[in-house]
């Protein structure tokens, strides 16, 4: 992983949760938790688990994200 290729897949993730839709929960946790939700090392978890492959990667973030507000609540769920 050479900080190039990190950076690059980076962006390409950005743009692929971009492209999703129904992504409600996503966001809101993008905007109670911005810092956390935007950092590398959160992102680069999902990245690496799918073996850098954005799409997929964008996917699990959103998935992740509506499973622990069904298992936690809202109250929960926001929190690191």
């Amino acid at each position: 992983e050479t900080p190039e290729f990190i950076s690059y897949k980076l962006g390409r993730l950005e743009e692929e949760l971009d492209k999703i839709v129904e992504k409600e929960t996503y966001e809101t946790a993008l905007f109670i938790m911005y810092d956390y939700v935007q950092s590398k090392k959160f992102r680069l978890a999902f990245l690496r688990a799918d073996r850098f492959d954005e799409h997929a990667a964008a996917r699990r973030i959103c998935t992740f994200w509506d499973r622990k507000l069904k298992l936690f609540g809202a109250a929960s769920a926001f929190k690191e």
